[in-house]
């Protein structure tokens, strides 16, 4: 079963649950993305999985990654060269691991061969506004107003693991620019 697969355990089945952070023993390589947001526990799965086969790690803020777009770069590069028995470990923001989700399973890599650490970061998440298909980050709350265009949005309990963000639609279809309530 994929690591990033919904359980009857999760309060949604389409909310995405992430059991823990399981080690291939048969893999022949593994590769560690981090956002750099949790820092000890990359350095904790990294020094686990030195003890097993090739370790990779690209933690964002690096030297030779210090952004997103760059760091996504880098990987373009990487996982155009990368084999069978490779192992994937991401760690880091729900935003950043299902981008980074998104980007390997468009290379090639399956479920199985991607390991998501639950991430350490719970005051942020991506909603996806359905009236003009725009993907914004927010805080937590059960109603947010679209950036883009400017419709006041409940935030449902339906994660699109395509785009790594929860669905977003009209609050008041009868006054949809109205403000949110308090």
């Amino acid at each position: 079963m994929a690591n990033s697969t919904a359980s009857p355990h999760a309060p949604f089945k389409s909310v995405p649950y992430y059991p823990p952070m399981a080690i291939n023993p048969d893999a022949q390589c593994h590769l560690v993305i981090s956002d750099g947001s949790d820092l000890p526990r990359t350095q904790a799965l990294v020094s686990r999985l030195v003890q097993t086969r090739q370790v990779d790690c690209l933690v964002l803020g690096a030297a030779d990654s210090p952004s997103l777009q760059s760091l996504q770069q880098v990987l373009e590069q990487r996982f155009a060269r990368l084999h069978v028995g490779v192992q994937l470990h991401v760690l880091g923001s729900e935003a950043f691991i299902w981008a980074i989700h998104a980007q390997a399973i468009t290379h090639g890599l399956s479920n199985d061969e991607i390991s998501l650490c639950a991430p350490t970061e719970t005051v942020q998440r991506l909603v996806y506004c359905v009236h003009c298909s725009s993907v914004h980050s927010h805080p937590l709350a059960d109603a947010v107003k679209c950036p883009a265009c400017a419709v006041a949005l409940e935030v449902r309990g339906h994660f699109s693991r395509r785009l790594g963000a929860y669905l977003g639609v009209c609050l008041n279809a009868d006054a949809p620019y109205s403000e949110l309530p308090a």
